[in-house]
């Protein structure tokens, strides 16, 4: 399933004495139940960015969540919704907001100039995207005619010189896939009914498959320019499905790795939710002279990995056969010419990393002029090669995951969670002891920057101490007292003399401030009303997982006291477990898609069990209802919640999930799923928005069914049985709890036809299905209404606590006047 998008971070949790027992601090008598109103109303803050030259400070605000023009981009509505504020790091003062009072535009940043006096910023419109550069200084924004690719999976953006930079790019507005892909699909699925029904053009659209699967429409292609911002010259350097570049060092040469043809594996392949889709090409472009090399065409690179050495002289990369795994692949040496070596591994492999969720990738990178690559040693572990200085072959072992290569001061070091170690040496010395923060800077990059930090590029972060002190490798420290507990740095300024702060309150409410070692100026404010709302407590409840480990799953109580125990819902979704108390159940969680803070304040107690991983099988789910409904009853233990008046609500996942529950047990009183798969096969099918845009490729879920979450290991048509036996569309006839089943038209999973099984059967069920809307809803009325229509159900077949009085959330139940709305209205009184 799509992964779920968090909103807000975690909020503080304060720890009782008692060690069964955590809550929050105790709130005024007169502070007010969280409603709807409060959660569709939420402002935000995005990106905080500090200049090269640690002279600004630029700090994306989101205006409130229903002031947005328009919701049709998606979770994109946070761009519409932001505007850009300018500070000056001397004193904290704002200098410039670029902004659209009425929100039919917004605004964000990208990557400061080389001397940090320019930046990139993006507009995002209803009438499309654009870029231009902002001088700091001034104010004022240039505006390029250039619709620039996002940076996702690495760099798209890139300033060459002070004046140069190199765009990937569309013209005239057009929108980057991810952005667009659901608002342009209802504009070209209107066209075709507007053909039909004029009946002088077809109106058919084909997604061919098999050896004629690369002749469907792939879209415009992007382009790499090179733009002299002086003269206002474009050159087109390569065009394509373009999805990172990376430039030497020297600035002379841009690797631009490129999507290419379709990729179809065979039966005994078991895809996972990030094998790619297509074959990856890279093109090497000499800026000077403008020619075009393409190294190795015979080659499929992965992604994440185009490491330049210092000397701009070599290239790493890495490369498999088209269909192969990537574990039979190789490291490669490129220069400038397109001449290929491959790396010599000896008795090692590559390490490959990477899970059932995410994209496979091979890791390497530079110390000096010596390549290093990440390897699996025969006994299985995971080490660094390198070599020394005389050529001789050296292996540093890896002792955490996420270890990456730092270049401080012409030495190597590995950057690990308690600080810097140098490449093979002793354990580092005081002075670098700490964590590297950046400028707020690492988005421009993409996820290769993150995946596969250019170590002279990481050497440009700071180090944070414990004493909450800075310092550029080995120069003075600058202390700026000691952070309060709910106090994250976010971003330091490069000369290490400041930093930005987030803090959230334990209502909720966040700041931004800037530090400094002379005080601390406040940059920002949002969501102070949330510290005037009331927030139940939070439970730890300790059992057994299936296989007997020790587990922690977490309890919100009613936000008002109640003296009979309440009915208690139940958020699950199989695969999470929590050591700490999941952040959506805290106070200010912002969770738009089901939040229990809504649930909480209706009297209901809400609960998110921890549902590890089985060892063997993985994820069968098999008693996934009886152990559910064993961790209701440890959980209401001690009149702490209704056991007997118990809900399950799953989404994506955990829609999955509730529903199999229901299969297996009658112990709940209602099941609520949301987006999620009944029968399994329906993950074959192709999102309609990938078959009337083919840009990425056909979009179908097979890699999640596989080797992904999904979990069942083979391909549908080796072994249909089992998909079969874990759908519950066809244990439908074992479903006799009430089931309330949400969809929504631009998501891929459907629950048609268990709704239609369950009308068959005459049992309680009621499908609702939600258009314009993804895998998580963003528009303010459906938001409203699908905590409504949840709450409802709740309430039928639930009943909320009978020592309060049964009250809605929201201050306008009535959204549209319909008659439906108004018997929602009144079956959950204001």
């Amino acid at each position: 399933m799509q992964p779920i998008l968090g909103l807000a971070a975690a909020a503080t949790l304060l720890v009782a004495a008692n060690p069964t027992l955590c809550q929050t601090s105790a709130q005024p008598s007169q502070n007010h139940p969280f409603t709807i109103d409060d959660l569709v109303g939420h402002e935000g803050i995005g990106n905080v960015r500090i200049s090269t030259d640690s002279r600004w400070i630029v700090l994306e605000r989101q205006a409130p969540w229903n002031t947005a023009s328009t919701y049709k981009y998606d979770f994109y509505t946070e761009t519409v919704l932001s505007r850009l504020q300018v500070f000056s790091a001397t004193d904290g003062v704002l200098r410039h907001t670029l902004e659209d009072p009425g929100h039919s535009a917004g605004f964000v940043s990208g990557p400061f100039s080389p001397s940090g006096a320019q930046m990139v910023v993006y507009r995002l419109s209803e009438s499309g995207w654009s870029m231009g550069v902002l001088t700091l200084a001034t104010g004022t924004v240039r505006w390029l005619d250039l619709s620039p690719e996002l940076a996702r999976f690495g760099e798209t953006v890139v300033w060459r010189s002070e004046n140069e930079l190199l765009v990937v790019a569309r013209r005239n507005g057009a929108l980057p896939y991810i952005i667009g892909v659901y608002a342009q699909s209802v504009v070209m699925q209107t066209e075709l009914w507007r053909r039909a029904e004029a009946g002088h053009a077809p109106s058919s659209i084909s997604t061919p498959s098999g050896a004629a699967r690369d002749n469907r429409d792939k879209g415009t292609p992007l382009q790499l320019l090179r733009v002299e911002l002086t003269t206002g010259r474009e050159t087109i350097l390569t065009e394509g499905a373009i999805i990172d570049v990376s430039l030497s060092p020297d600035a002379r040469t841009a690797a631009a790795l490129l999507d290419g043809p379709d990729i179809q594996y065979g039966l005994d392949t078991v895809l996972f939710t990030g094998t790619p889709k297509m074959v990856r090409r890279i093109i090497l472009a000499d800026l000077e002279t403008g020619s075009i090399v393409e190294p190795l065409p015979d080659q499929d690179f992965a992604s994440h990995l185009m490491a330049w050495s210092p000397r701009s002289d070599r290239l790493i990369v890495f490369a498999r056969r088209p269909g192969d795994r990537f574990e039979a692949g190789q490291f490669w040496l490129l220069d400038r010419s397109g001449s290929a070596r491959a790396v010599d591994l000896n008795e090692t492999t590559p390490w490959i990393d990477g899970d059932s969720q995410t994209i496979p990738i091979p890791r390497a990178s530079w110390d000096d002029d010596r390549p290093v690559f990440q390897v699996r040693m025969a006994d299985g572990s995971k080490a660094w090669l390198t070599s020394d200085r005389d050529g001789r072959r050296r292996i540093v072992a890896q002792v955490e995951d996420g270890e990456a290569l730092v270049r401080f001061e012409d030495a190597t070091f590995v950057s690990r969670r308690t600080g810097l170690t140098p490449l093979g040496g002793a354990p580092s010395p005081a002075d670098l002891q700490g964590r590297l923060v950046d400028a707020g800077t690492a988005t421009d990059l993409g996820a290769r920057a993150t995946e596969n930090p250019a170590p002279e590029r990481l050497g440009q972060s700071v180090l944070l101490d414990a004493q909450d002190c800075l310092r550029r490798s080995s120069g003075p420290a600058h202390c700026f007292g000691t952070l309060a507990a709910d106090e994250t740095v976010v971003a330091a300024s490069p000369d290490a003399t400041f930093f930005v702060a987030r803090r959230r309150s334990p209502g909720g409410a966040t700041q931004v401030r800037l530090r400094t070692q002379t005080g601390v100026v406040e940059l920002a404010s949002i969501n102070d009303d949330l510290d005037r709302r009331s927030w139940g407590a939070v439970v730890p409840i300790d059992h057994r997982g299936s296989e007997g480990q020790p587990l922690r799953s977490w309890l919100l109580l009613p936000a008002e006291a109640t003296s009979s125990p309440p009915p208690v819902a139940v958020i699950a979704y199989p695969g999470l477990s929590f050591s700490a108390p999941p952040a959506r159940l805290l106070p200010g969680s912002l969770q738009l898609h089901i939040n229990p803070a809504v649930l909480s304040a209706a009297g209901y107690a809400v609960l998110m069990p921890s549902l590890p991983e089985q060892a063997s099988p993985s994820l069968d789910l098999d008693d996934l209802g009886p152990e559910l409904a064993s961790i209701v009853r440890t959980a209401c233990a001690a009149d702490r919640c209704d056991a007997a008046r118990a809900a399950l609500i799953g989404h994506s996942f955990g829609g999955y999930g509730v529903l199999r529950a229901a299969t297996q047990t009658d112990r709940f009183k209602a099941i609520i799923a949301s987006n999620g798969y009944a029968d399994l096969t329906e993950a074959y099918e192709p999102r309609l928005h990938s078959r009337l845009s083919g840009e990425a490729g056909v979009s179908i879920q097979s890699g999640w069914l596989e080797g992904g979450q999904g979990g069942l290991g083979v391909p549908l048509g080796t072994n249909p049985r089992r998909y079969v036996e874990r759908s519950p569309l066809y244990a439908v006839d074992r479903i006799h709890t009430p089931t309330l089943l949400i969809e929504s038209d631009f998501d891929g999973s459907r629950f048609e036809s268990i709704f239609g099984a369950l009308y068959r059967l005459n049992r309680e069920a009621e499908l609702v299905t939600y258009f314009g809307e993804s895998h998580e809803f963003v528009s303010p009325a459906n938001i409203r209404d699908l905590h409504l229509r949840i709450l409802e159900w709740l309430n039928r077949y639930l009943g909320p606590s009978h020592a309060i009085e049964p009250r809605l959330p929201a201050s306008r139940p009535n959204l549209d006047r319909t008659e439906d709305q108004e018997a929602v209205g009144r079956g959950i009184p204001d």
